[in-house]
């Protein structure tokens, strides 16, 4: 995901959004990735946790400018390492890999560590005029957290590409304050969106697929192309959107392959406990 992401930042700098396909098929192809796990983390949270681990492993080797598969991309390790450095990507996946394990946990203690009958549980777990009202909250709570998350990282993002043409990808760090502090908001922010999914995935979902994948995957890197607002040499608040347009729609990707995982866990709750339930009315017949 990490390179997927580089090689897409690497050809809009300079100008050519739509031009890093292998990036873009990179960045689904690891999505499908993060789902598949998520999918089989539906019954032990073994899988999320080793995801969440090996993602702040390679997160942490990039950042400090160890980049062991760069010889995939026609890049400098240093230039990797740049182009990571700015948005601190690798913090906000560990975030988001580790929010949803927290989300899985939360529903599954949510049911085994009940003082209710199986039937009463059953019954919680069903949709209720109180998980409306929770939908409601969580899908409001969603759009703000991914909006402020959206602005931090057009903030972080470096509005001066003049630098690219001559150092590569390490020249959008001329003259541009890296804003760790923002960073770490932002992951922080897209990690709560994470959590949020043990109270609703639905909503979280609409909101990831609106408001970050679909702008950021199409809308934004088509209107650039076709409107010829590229990034160019030269201060711009033009090129810090199109810097950030790649980091957010490689967030959304991950966010909404993984927010599959508190909806299957739930499933298999109910599965789980319509099965106790069968068993128990089979006994007292």
């Amino acid at each position: 995901m990490n390179l997927s992401l580089v090689s897409i930042l690497a050809a809009t700098a300079v100008g050519q959004p739509l031009s890093a396909s292998a990036g873009m098929v990179g960045i689904v192809l690891a999505a499908v990735l993060f789902c598949l796990i998520a999918i089989n983390s539906e019954e032990s949270a073994g899988g999320m946790i080793a995801l969440t681990a090996w993602s702040a492993f390679i997160g942490l080797l990039h950042m400090q400018g160890v980049s062991p598969a760069a010889v995939v991309l026609p890049l400098r390790s240093a230039e990797i390492t740049a182009a990571l450095h700015w948005n601190y990507f690798p913090y906000a996946t560990t975030a988001v890999f580790g929010g949803m394990t927290i989300a899985m946990y939360l529903v599954r203690r949510a049911a085994t560590h009940s003082e209710l009958s199986a039937e009463q549980l059953w019954d919680s777990l069903l949709p209720s005029r109180r998980h409306y009202r929770e939908r409601s909250r969580v899908f409001s709570a969603t759009i703000v957290a991914i909006t402020l998350a959206i602005g931090l990282y057009i903030y972080m993002a470096p509005m001066d590409s003049s630098g690219v043409a001559a150092h590569g990808l390490t020249g959008m760090q001329l003259g541009h304050e890296p804003r760790p502090y923002a960073g770490i908001l932002a992951a922080l922010l897209l990690g709560a969106v994470a959590v949020m999914t043990r109270w609703s995935s639905l909503g979280p979902q609409v909101a990831i697929w609106v408001f970050m994948v679909i702008p950021a995957y199409i809308i934004v890197p088509v209107w650039a192309s076709l409107t010829g607002q590229v990034v160019t040499p030269g201060l711009s608040p033009m090129t810090a959107l199109q810097m950030a347009t790649p980091v957010v729609m490689a967030l959304g990707l991950t966010l909404a392959a993984v927010a599959v995982g508190p909806l299957l866990v739930r499933r298999n709750l109910r599965r789980s406990l319509r099965a106790s339930l069968l068993s128990q009315q089979s006994d007292s017949i």
